[in-house]
């Protein structure tokens, strides 16, 4: 399925339903954070726009692989 091969950011605008649903559909490795900066929402923070994520219900492993390690596997980057 062409679908699960791509990769889905996180602006959601603090939906958790929405991160939820990406999350189950693709899989924590297949998103990565976003923030749609500079065109945010009025009510939304820059750093909201992540913080949102370590909220929901989701498995530590998992928020850590969204918020840190996806970006880096897709983009080929060491962490050094």
């Amino acid at each position: 399925m062409t679908a699960r091969r791509l990769y889905y950011d996180t602006v959601g605008h603090g939906s958790e339903a929405a991160l939820l649903c990406g999350w189950k559909a693709f899989g924590a490795d297949h998103l990565v954070t976003g923030s749609d900066y500079p065109y945010l929402m009025d009510y939304e923070s820059y750093g909201e726009t992540f913080a949102y994520i370590t909220r929901v219900d989701l498995p530590q492993t998992d928020i850590d692989q969204i918020l840190h390690r996806s970006a880096q596997r897709l983009f080929k980057f060491n962490g050094s």
